[in-house]
């Protein structure tokens, strides 16, 4: 459920030579200039694109052996690479070598669905036998940004993949966008989305107190008619702001890349911007280079920093950003409302004592009102009098009209960076861009938090249909070290002072000099450790 470069799966899936195959013919002469389903222009998924059955994907077999799909709607994939005989659409490695299937894309067509604002594709493919072809159903539904393919069910003939993407949307603005994932050598998941901002960017720490640089991930920044990104060039996903103008520092050119020596980098970069009327340039291409760290410990979790600009000359740029999105997901991740402290190196935040389990109550305890809407929240859990599965209701002021903004049963607790984070997904659709509602409720520690430690939610922002909630309780507190508890700021320099922390071993022993002239100190000695015990 990731894609890569086509050089780096080389690198580390020869062993699949021998490959059983299961393959979607493309008409490949539609696909030349466009890329269009129906009335549906999927052009902006015109990348290779892996997907990885992950565990718990329903079966109707023991028996399926394949796990691993690559799929490319708009061009062929590469066969030579691939070892898929004949123009594909999809292609199933497998482990046994003796039999190659394919499919014949037939025609070009999408079928709405009207329940989730989206639409269905279906490629079929060869007979199996005199009554089953090999079939392959992709569902497309409204994203904010490009997505990626998931396995949601799977057998020996068919594969149904869910895909939640800006290409389905009605009305969401987009930008240039490039797949922002990969999969490591264990097949485990690294995705970065989660950082790519809608408008604006992230202002990257430097040692200049003149300038300003801002990048986006995987995303061009958009600019807003306000705000310091504002006057950043069109198509920049990087950018330069100091002295009253700004200088572009790249522009997307290819997808996010893992790096063969060492999968807890990840590469972005950013290029191919004449700046030849520059002087500072010195007639150089401006070009930024982004490695994404993954602050990696089996035993302890370090947590993220802020993205660092660590070389700046001649208009060339290089970011490191240590972040724990860089990681698998799931070590950061669950589909539980807690973590098990054993899988996920010692973190032990459980949301469950927040759970309403008796929907009966009158007035309903999680209700939060804003301008227009009242919410009825949950955690890990129904609402009454609502849409069937809903965590999250919202109710119109005006006329009491009741939709679902997160589904019960679509939910996944998160823990990345410091920040603590239940995001409901699979709302009902929303009327303007077609996007199944979404909600993001950030738990913040408050130890003395009202009502025996549960506290409230608190309703912060509306955004296209997604909503966001800030809730401040005891249960988000934790005993362990998180990411924002050794950073230091100095005027406009944040200083991380987490590499000090001693976690085995001796700790620190401070030393003044005066031990070595007074003996009566001999035998004193400071021991100190630098956010930790």
């Amino acid at each position: 459920m990731a894609a890569m470069e086509t050089e780096h799966f080389l690198s580390f899936r020869m062993t699949y030579i021998v490959l059983l195959t299961i393959l979607l013919f493309v008409n490949s002469s539609n696909c030349e200039d466009s890329c269009i389903y129906g009335s549906h222009d999927l052009s902006a998924l015109n990348w290779e694109w892996l997907v990885v059955q992950e565990p718990g994907t329903t079966t109707d077999t023991t028996t399926v052996d394949t796990t691993e799909f690559y799929v490319s709607l708009c061009e062929p994939l590469n066969t030579a690479i691939r070892l898929c005989p004949g123009p594909t659409a999809v292609c199933s490695p497998g482990l046994d070598g003796a039999h190659h299937t394919q499919y014949a894309h037939s025609n070009m067509s999408a079928t709405p669905v009207d329940a989730s604002g989206g639409f269905i594709i279906k490629l079929s493919g060869e007979k199996i036998n005199e009554t089953l072809n090999y079939t392959t159903t992709i569902s497309f539904h409204c994203g904010p940004t490009l997505g990626s393919p998931v396995v949601s069910y799977l057998t020996t003939s068919e594969l149904y993949l869910d895909w939640d993407t800006t290409v389905a949307c009605s009305t969401l603005v987009t930008s240039h966008e490039v797949p922002c994932y990969v999969y490591d050598g264990g097949n485990n998941k690294r995705d970065l989305s989660p950082l790519i901002r809608k408008d604006g960017g992230h202002l990257v720490a430097s040692a200049s107190s003149d300038t300003q640089f801002y990048i986006n991930v995987c995303r061009d920044i958009i600019n807003l008619t306000e705000g310091p990104t504002s006057s950043c060039p069109s198509g920049a996903a990087s950018c330069l702001v100091g002295g009253g103008s700004a200088l572009t520092g790249g522009q997307l050119v290819d997808r996010v890349q893992i790096s063969d020596a060492d999968e807890d980098r990840m590469f972005l970069r950013y290029s191919g911007v004449d700046t030849s009327a520059d002087s500072q340039c010195y007639n150089q291409n401006t070009s930024t280079l982004i490695t994404f760290i993954c602050p990696n410990d089996d035993t302890y979790r370090i947590g993220g920093r802020e993205p660092l600009l660590v070389y700046n000359k001649h208009c060339r740029y290089e970011v490191e950003w240590a972040t724990e999105y860089a990681c698998p997901q799931q070590h950061i991740s669950t589909v539980e409302c807690f973590f098990d402290p054993d899988q996920h190196a010692g973190v032990d935040y459980d949301l469950r004592a927040l759970t309403i389990t008796d929907t009966g109550l009158v007035p309903w305890p999680y209700t939060v009102t804003s301008t227009e809407h009242s919410y009825q929240l949950n955690v890990c859990g129904g609402v009454p009098d609502c849409a069937e599965h809903s965590s999250i209701c919202q109710i119109s002021n005006t006329d009491s009209t009741m939709k679902s903004a997160g589904s019960s049963i679509d939910y996944q607790l998160r823990y990345s960076d410091g920040e603590l984070t239940l995001l409901y997904k699979g709302g009902d659709v929303c009327h303007h861009n077609n996007l199944p509602r979404i909600t993001v409720i950030t738990f913040i520690c408050q130890p003395d938090a009202a009502n025996d430690g549960i506290g409230a939610p608190e309703f912060l922002s509306e955004e296209d249909c997604m909503y966001y909630f800030k809730w401040p309780t005891s249960h988000a507190c934790t005993t362990h070290l998180t990411a924002s508890d050794c950073l230091t700021r100095a005027g406009s320099t944040w200083y991380d002072l987490t590499v000090l922390t001693r976690r085995s071993g001796l700790n620190w022993e401070a030393l003044d000099g005066r031990h070595e002239h007074d003996s009566s100190n001999s035998d004193r000695r400071y021991y100190l450790n630098v956010c930790g015990e």
